[in-house]
Formats: C-alpha cells, sequence, structure tokens
C-alpha cells in the first residue's frame, strides 16, 4: 500500500515552525553546424531533430532518411542511452533513462526532484537554498508514514549514514514498515551546508523488481552534492 505522497511549501514552513520558530527565517539541459534538440511530441516514441533550424520527425531506434538543404540525404538513427545524468546548481545523479525526473519550484528557496516507477519505488531529492533542512528529518518521516501508522503498520526505525563516492556523507534514518507479508523501506537523510542542504528520501517495496532496486543503487552510486 502506498500513500500519495504531497509534498509543499506549506508542509515545510509549518515543520519549520513546530521544531524551531527561528527556522522561519530562513526557510523563505554531424558536426555540419547541427543542433541535436530531442523534445517528446504528443506521441511517444516520436521526436523531432533540428538541423540547421529545420525540424524533421524521426522515431527512437529507427533509421530515417534525412535530406539536408544543399540536397545530400543523411541516414539518422537517435539512440537513448541506458544511465544518462541529472544535475542542478547543488548535486547530481545518474538514473536509468527510461525514468524521467521531474523538478518543481516549491517556493521559500526549495526545489522538489522526483523520480518514481510504476511500481511505486522513488527518489526524492529536496534542495534548499536558505536553509539547512538537518532537522525536519523526523518530521518528514512523520510525515511519509502517517497513513500506515493509521492502518497498523508495524515499525522499525534505526539510524542511517551512508559514506558517498566523493567522500561526503549523509547521514538520517531508516524505516521499514511491515504488515501481512508487505514492507517498505524508507531512507530520509540529509547533508547541510551553510544556509543550504539536501533532504534526500528514498522508498523501496520489498516486493519491487530488480530494476528499482538498481535505480536505488545507481542514485546512490553516482550522487554528488555541490554545497560549497
Amino acid at each position: 500500500m502506498h500513500q500519495t505522497l504531497v509534498l509543499d511549501a506549506r508542509f515545510f514552513r509549518d515543520c519549520c515552525l513546530q521544531e524551531n520558530e527561528n527556522l522561519m527565517k530562513h526557510v523563505r539541459l554531424f558536426s555540419l553546424c547541427v543542433v541535436l534538440l530531442l523534445s517528446n511530441l504528443a506521441l511517444t516514441g516520436n521526436y523531432i531533430l533540428v538541423i540547421d533550424g529545420k525540424e524533421y520527425e524521426v522515431d527512437l531506434d529507427e533509421k530515417s532518411s534525412i535530406q539536408l538543404a544543399d540536397g545530400k540525404a543523411i541516414n539518422v538513427t537517435l539512440k537513448k542511452k541506458a544511465i544518462v545524468n541529472f544535475k542542478t546548481g547543488l548535486y547530481s545523479f545518474d538514473h536509468p533513462s527510461d525514468v524521467t525526473p521531474t523538478r518543481q519550484d516549491l517556493g521559500e528557496g526549495i526545489h522538489q526532484m522526483m523520480l518514481t516507477t510504476a511500481q511505486g519505488s522513488a527518489v526524492i531529492v529536496q534542495d534548499y537554498t536558505t536553509m539547512d533542512p538537518t532537522p525536519l528529518v523526523d518530521m518528514m518521516l512523520n510525515e511519509l508514514t502517517k497513513e500506515e501508522k493509521q492502518y497498523g503498520y508495524k515499525f522499525l526505525d534505526t539510524p542511517y549514514k551512508k559514506k558517498l563516492t566523493d567522500g561526503s556523507e549523509v547521514a538520517g534514518k531508516q524505516s521499514i514498515s511491515s504488515l501481512q507479508g508487505q514492507q517498505v523501506t524508507r531512507r530520509v537523510v540529509t547533508i547541510g551546508g551553510k544556509d543550504k542542504g539536501l533532504l534526500i528520501i528514498t522508498m523501496l517495496d520489498k516486493a519491487a523488481p530488480e530494476a528499482d532496486k538498481k535505480m536505488i543503487d545507481t542514485f546512490w552510486e553516482s550522487l554528488k552534492p555541490d554545497l560549497k
């Protein structure tokens, strides 16, 4: 059972107020001079290839013949890398190309990136540019699990730390919820800097496919914070 996840700026302002009113002061993407732009069309699998300002419709992984302005015909094939990189001003990470991150501005100096699968596995990164989110771990975990608590899930919460490949460390809590054979593992961790930081959430069901586990492993193996 997965609850609908709604994380907005009002929740975080309330969280900060509950934890410490003083925190509220801080919460507020061929040579031939070719430019290749990939943009999703209404029809899944169709792309637009732009060469010298002229658009050509092509399909992923299918060979297409394109006639250039000088009359020369060329064959092109668009291929998608298996693993791609996502980058912001405060962090970067790799992810499978068949799962697309979405990022939105929550206001008050908070942006949220979500990477989710059809099975409910998720990676969520919130970057803060006006405060260190470290004090929000417990409140975030409570928000994520409150619905399951109402259903009678059992919880095993433990401190959690992980060293990243660049030598930095995230710290927070791991929570394993279980009920009648169902089990979900959540990790809520942070890494802070001066008036900035990252709050990171991962969620994985015990019955999730191997691809979901690989997505989360790839995230952790490639995550590079940049909080300087």
